[in-house]
This record gives C-alpha cells, structure tokens and sequence, in this order.
C-alpha cells in the first residue's frame, strides 16, 4: 500500500521507462534502507543483480516529502476502516502529541543544542491518535514551538479523522494555544506541570471579599467536587510489615559481629526509643540527660517537642560514644568522619547493610525497629496511654486519657518491660 501510494502520486503525470513491478521491488529495497539506516550501498550489495546507482535513482524519483506524506494517509485511513467497533470502539476524535529528540551530524542545517535534554539533534514531533496510530509526524528544530507544530498537525493530517482533542505537555500549550485552538474548533487538553503551585487568581479575587476562614473554603471545595462528581481516592489502612523477635535477634547478631560501634549505637538508640529517622539524625549530644535515662527531641513529627526514653543497660554504651563525640568536638549525637550529621538516607543504607549480612528477606528500614518496638511494649500489656508519649503520635481521644497521668509512672513502667527486650 505505501509502494503504491508513492508511486501513484509521483506518476500522475509523467512517463516511466521501468515496469510496475521493478519499481516496486526497488522502492521497497529504498524505504528500507533509509528506514533502518542500512543505507543504499549496503542494501544492493546484498541483493543480486542491483546497484546501487538503481537505488538512488529511485530515491531521487519518488522518495519525496509529498509523496511520503499521501502514503501515510492512504495507511493511516487503511487502519481505521479495518479496525473491528468491538475490539477497538467507535471511531476516536482525540490525539495527543509530544515531540522526540533525536540526534544528528552538526552539518544538518536544523541541529541544535538542545537545552533540556543536552547534545545536538533535531526534534521529531508526533500526532497519534487514541488508539495508537500515528497520522502526522514532522521535523523540527530544537528551539522552535511545539504550539506551532501542534497546530499544524492538526491541520494538516489529512486522514480521515476528525481531530476535537488534542492532548499536549507542558511544552505544547500556552494562552496563543489556547485562544488559536478555540478559533480553529478543537479543544487543547494540555498536562499542566508543577499545577498544585498554581495559583486560581479568579477565584481568589472572589473569595478575597468573603474574608473566608478554613471552615469556609473546605465548604466551597467540597460543593465544587459534588458538582464535578469528583470522588475523592480513599487511602488503604495497610498494616505495617513488623519483623518477628527472631528476625530482630538474627539481625542484632550481624550487627554484633561487625563490631562497628556507632552502627551499633545507631542501631540500638532507634530500637530502643522508637524514634523517627528524621528525629536520629537531628539529636543533638547536649539532648541526652543520664539522669532521667532520657533523650529530649526537638521539633519531631509535626514540629512537636518530647521526651523518650532509654534503658538503664544502654546506659553506659551510650555515655561512651557521647564521650568520644565530645572529644571531636561533635554536635550531633551521629556524625560522620566528615563531621556533619547523617542523612536520612545514610541510616537507611547502615540498616540495609545489616539485613542483607544477617540474610532476611527483606530489608529493615528505620521506621520497622520503631514498630517493633511500640508493638513489643504493647504485648507486655503496656497501656495505649503510657506508650503514646513516647511514640509521638497525637489523637484526641488518647490526648485525653494520657493528660491524667504523669512522665514518671510511663518511666517506670517502661523500665521493667525493658528488661525482657530481645536485644
């Protein structure tokens, strides 16, 4: 079918020596050889009784822009009206397009560097309509306007599809886009980037009148979402993944045996405190206070301050590795040999060392020790009360049970769980 389109649009009218079929055959040869880049000297050595002088000939004569462009209509149209209704549903007015950076030799007139991506090309944009099929392509400079070239493949397509939408990016819309698609009758649907920092100026010029309050505007959002039938996605209550006792005593021991002994106290401070890794890494070594066995944290979860605890048996190990933080000079509870704080991201690549050396399944984050041990001291019968202190997490309902009692009882009574802990 392309074979045909091209060589039917190129003799319409004029005469050619070569029958139907040789033309065909080499034609075919050419568009494969441009096509694949196997180029035209490659592709008559490998087929007898050709030269390459054959297939150039063809492509001076008939591989041209028009012509390529009506086969690809004539194809484009072949694939709509062969397309099942119950496979492929009614005929689509919507396209998307986006363009595809490609590279090219610095002779080409149109390569440019290209800001974005890097290097030197040219642009290949593309229209494809919804279900896949493409129906105008073009080339393009790197710096040119995507809206340009949306609105003329738009235009200029030619198949048999009429285009009423027409999906962009960020790159392929602007306000000229948008009021050019209105006047030319089709809607410009474009992926607005970075739209939870835009700004509703009309609306807020509104409601600025109203003086509104919070109460106010959660009322004007939820009506806009019944009258958009917008749903709104309800988050899934999943229970954490908790490692078992076993599975934190194997762990502990490859810890144990890399006698690495800030990992350790790293390691120990998460397990026993419960603590967020956010919190770990922002301890400072003036927060620790050894005679409460108590560690102060500062603006937590929520900008929040409180105490946790430590056991008596950690006592010691800890007061060690604040001496030797003390003697470089340190302020934070966990510095590096550079002498800044960890990262997040640095506590999570010590923890997943040691779940990989000890053989788990799967790795321990920082956030698993903290549930293990809220769930641990929960198995040992500890109120919901005592243990929320600690744990950082605040509902009405526990803030008013937990008001009536005191840091000193939820003390005490953590220190004897603390002796039946694992590690």
């Amino acid at each position: 079918m392309v074979t045909n389109g091209i060589i039917a649009s190129t003799m319409k009218s004029s005469r050619e020596a070569l029958d139907r079929e040789t033309i065909q055959k080499r034609l075919l040869l050419c568009l494969y050889g441009l096509g694949t880049n196997t180029g035209l000297q490659r592709i008559s050595n490998g087929t007898p009784n050709l030269h390459h002088h054959d297939l150039r000939y063809i492509k001076r004569r008939f591989v041209h822009k028009e012509a390529l462009r009506q086969a690809i209509t004539q194809v484009a149209n072949a694939i709509f009206q062969i397309r099942l209704p119950q496979i492929w549903g009614e005929g689509t007015t919507t396209c998307a397009s986006d363009s595809t950076k490609f590279g090219a030799w610095d002779q080409n007139l149109m390569t440019e560097w290209h800001v974005r991506y890097g290097g030197r090309g040219v642009m290949i944009y593309w229209h494809v309509e919804k279900n896949s099929t493409c129906i105008y392509s073009q080339l393009k400079t790197c710096s040119s306007s995507e809206v340009a070239a949306m609105i003329e493949g738009v235009l200029r397509h030619d198949t048999e599809m009429t285009v009423k939408k027409n999906f962009v990016d960020s790159h392929g819309q602007s306000e000229v886009a948008f009021a050019f698609c209105h006047l030319l009758g089709f809607q410009l649907m474009p992926r607005l980037k970075a739209i939870k920092r835009q700004k509703l100026y009309r609306l807020a010029k509104y409601l600025r009148e109203e003086r509104p309050d919070y109460n106010y505007l959660k009322s004007v959002f939820r009506h806009l979402r019944t009258e958009l039938e917008v749903e709104v996605p309800k988050a899934q209550n999943k229970l954490p993944n908790i490692p078992s006792e076993e599975e934190i005593k194997r762990y502990y021991d490859a810890v144990w045996q890399a006698r690495n002994v800030q990992d350790m106290v790293i390691i120990k401070t998460l397990l026993y405190t419960g603590v967020r890794v956010s919190e770990l890494v922002n301890i400072k070594l003036e927060n620790v206070d050894f005679e409460r066995c108590q560690i102060r944290i500062n603006d937590g979860k929520g900008g929040k301050d409180r105490i946790v605890p430590f056991p008596i048996s950690f006592k010691e190990v800890l007061a060690i590795h604040i001496h030797q933080m003390s003697q470089k000079k340190a302020t934070y509870l966990f510095e590096s040999s550079w002498k800044r704080k960890y990262s997040t991201r640095g506590i999570h690549k010590i923890l997943a060392k040691y779940a990989e050396a000890a053989e788990l399944s799967k790795p321990i984050s920082p956030h698993q020790l903290r549930h293990f041990l809220l769930t641990w001291l929960k198995k040992q019968g500890i109120d919901d009360a005592l243990i929320q202190p600690y744990s950082g997490h605040s509902s009405r309902q526990s803030l008013e049970v937990y008001s009536r009692l005191s840091i000193g009882e939820a003390q005490e009574i953590y220190e004897q769980a603390m002796l039946k802990f694992p590690v």
